[in-house]
């Protein structure tokens, strides 16, 4: 099932799980929750489990028992699973409408609660948790209440109960990682809706992400989360739904800018609408550190890296074309919002552009798109904090003062508790794991300096780029030893032949860093000439003339 494939039964297996099925049909949801209930040692427990086992069971269309679909003819309850095998009270508590019915809400809160005795394991890609999915969606929506006759328009007012009850099935149903896939890509969802009804799934993420959950945003963090974990999953169909999950988010986000950064949703009822905007940073912290985290797998998928390259597939699934840089430079705006959230994503984001530049010259120094690739998530990150600094109208001296600490930060958390988000056949993964905080403060690639400029050359960052491709040669397979050249052998440790700290070279002979670092660049240059088309390229993919200083 985790992998997109049917799962054939015996027919008498199947026939018996709808025989159970048809047995529960006229009971209401509360009965059927109630069933085991008062047994003894223990005898409850088995019961409810094996009842939320076969209810996940009979509702997943990927178990059948003749291998036929729906599109060749088969039935569903006869030759597989789905919806329509469900005993009949919970097929319409999973369907209609839930919203403005508190008695709807509190049959879905039920049967969340029902499934939630079962095992994980069975619980992928079935139709039930389609459902709820798509039921928490209908409860958080903005139009729960409808218009007061003769009142206040109130079909904005969300109100804090809907939100713990929808957070709480999203916490449940969430952990169905097909069934999340589908939520946010829309595949398969109209099985699950009422007849004449179509999905929307751009819609549905809009109302997640879109939305002051009020402190209830654990649901929203479970399914963001869902994505998190098989990112870079060995395999391969879960990895690459993971990323077109991940994309549909990233459209949304990186189209609805101005909205995240300026929520609506009011709370307190129809004579308290009107609340100044917060950002969804602001409102809801957990879920925007969860989708930074989650996002931040992606980073070299939205700057253009080829997927073949990368750990973590799916980006590009039918999805034509780069993400542009505007969509990555709005996606980076709205992470900023949670300054843990930027620190974090910020940290992420300067890591891949250091194992971009690892990556040259660990693969013979002459993969120029790699210097372009780094080059766009650097602007990006840059241009996002100036964006979302502006949302909030601070001045000029206030948004640069900003946008320095919060590069600041990024190095503290690229230093001491960065989430390491590999390329594919990544050379420097063993290396990056053994070395010392100071070694990873310094392979933050391209993070701008605060206060002290250390590049007296104006390049900024060049040094640091620099040694990234320095510790790419020293990793590469089959290198010669280093220490005896006449250009870069001084910055290897003679007895071990390891490559010195980037805080060592910086420091060498009790001299400046003004004056090292800029002997890093030359000396370097000079064992690796195709390293000045490398800085040449970083600068056009910023879109700028070779050797102009970062503007």
């Amino acid at each position: 099932m985790a992998s997109g494939q049917q799962v054939v039964i015996p027919q008498q297996q199947l026939d018996y799980l709808t025989s159970v099925m048809r047995d529960l049909d006229g009971m209401s949801v509360t009965q059927i929750s109630q069933i085991g209930a008062g047994l003894p040692n223990g005898q409850d427990k088995v019961v409810q489990a094996g009842l939320a086992d076969a209810i996940q069971l009979a509702s997943n269309p990927q178990v059948t028992s003749s291998g036929l679909t729906a599109a060749q003819g088969g039935k569903v309850g006869v030759d597989f699973g789905g919806l329509g095998a469900l005993p009949s009270q919970l097929r319409t508590t999973l369907t209609e409408d839930p919203k403005n019915s508190l008695t709807k809400k509190d049959d879905l809160l039920t049967v969340s609660n029902i499934l939630g005795k079962g095992s994980p394991l069975l619980a992928e890609g079935t139709d039930a948790d389609r459902a709820l999915l798509n039921q928490a969606v209908n409860i958080a929506s903005r139009d729960s209440y409808p218009v007061v006759p003769g009142g206040a328009d109130v079909t904005g007012f969300t109100d804090t109960t809907d939100d713990s009850i929808a957070s709480k099935i999203l916490s449940q149903a969430g952990g169905d990682r097909a069934a999340v896939h589908d939520l946010l890509t829309g595949q398969g969802m109209d099985a699950v809706l009422a007849p004449g009804e179509k999905f929307d799934n751009q819609a549905a993420i809009g109302t997640l992400l879109d939305h002051n959950w009020h402190g209830s945003d654990d649901g929203v963090t479970t399914v963001l989360k869902t994505i998190d974990d098989n990112a870079t999953s060995s395999n391969s169909h879960v990895n690459s739904e993971a990323g077109q999950s991940a994309r549909q988010l990233a459209n949304y986000v990186s189209t609805h800018r101005e909205a995240l950064l300026n929520l609506t949703d009011e709370t307190g009822g129809p004579g308290n609408l009107l609340q100044d905007p917060v950002s969804i940073g602001s409102a809801n912290p957990q879920m925007t550190a969860q989708l930074g985290d989650t996002l931040a797998n992606y980073i070299p998928a939205m700057a253009g890296v080829r997927d073949s390259d990368l750990a973590a597939h799916g980006f590009y699934d039918n999805n034509g074309g780069d993400f542009d840089k505007k969509a990555m430079t709005n996606v980076f705006a709205v992470i900023d919002s949670d300054p843990d959230a930027a620190k974090q994503f910020n940290a992420n984001a300067y890591q891949a552009v250091a194992d971009l530049n690892q990556k040259f010259g660990a693969t013979g120094a002459t993969d120029y798109s790699l210097a372009e690739w780094g080059a766009r998530i650097d602007q990006a990150a840059q241009d996002g904090a100036l964006l979302e600094i502006g949302t909030r109208e601070a001045d000029a001296a206030t948004a640069q003062k900003e946008k320095m600490a919060l590069f600041d930060s990024v190095r503290e958390v690229g230093a001491f508790g960065l989430k390491r988000i590999p390329l594919a056949g990544d050379l420097l993964e063993l290396g990056w794991k053994s070395t010392s905080p100071e070694v990873r403060l310094g392979a933050l690639g391209t993070v701008p300096e605060v206060a002290t400029h250390v590049d007296t050359s104006n390049y900024g960052s060049t040094p640091a780029q620099t040694y990234n491709i320095l510790q790419g040669i020293a990793n590469s397979p089959g290198h010669p030893d280093l220490r005896s050249d006449p250009n870069i052998g001084r910055y290897f440790d003679q007895e071990t032949g390891q490559l010195r700290s980037f805080d060592e070279i910086r420091h060498e002979g009790g001299r400046p860093a003004g004056t090292n670092l800029p002997e890093l660049n030359t000396n370097v240059a000079k064992y690796a000439p195709t390293v000045s088309e490398y800085r040449d390229r970083w600068d056009s993919g910023h879109g700028r003339e070779p050797g102009d200083a970062p503007k």
